[in-house]
């Protein structure tokens, strides 16, 4: 792949970045854990916060690129 192929690579890459970003981050996953709490499902709320910290550390790491 020659330097083109790596331009457009990295371009979809932070393109579909950014659609995770608006369609699924920490703070939806803190507010379902928030709600999953609030309405007694304890089960539930410690799978939200388990997906958050996951999102967050997904977001440090493809921040860099």
């Amino acid at each position: 792949m020659g330097r083109k192929g790596v331009a457009v690579t990295l371009r979809i890459y932070k393109s579909g970045y950014e659609c995770s970003k608006l369609c699924y981050d920490d703070t939806r996953a803190d507010g379902f854990a928030k709600t999953a709490e609030e309405e007694g499902f304890p089960e539930l709320v410690e799978k939200f916060k388990g997906v958050a910290a996951i999102e967050r550390a997904h977001e440090l790491h493809t921040e860099n690129y």
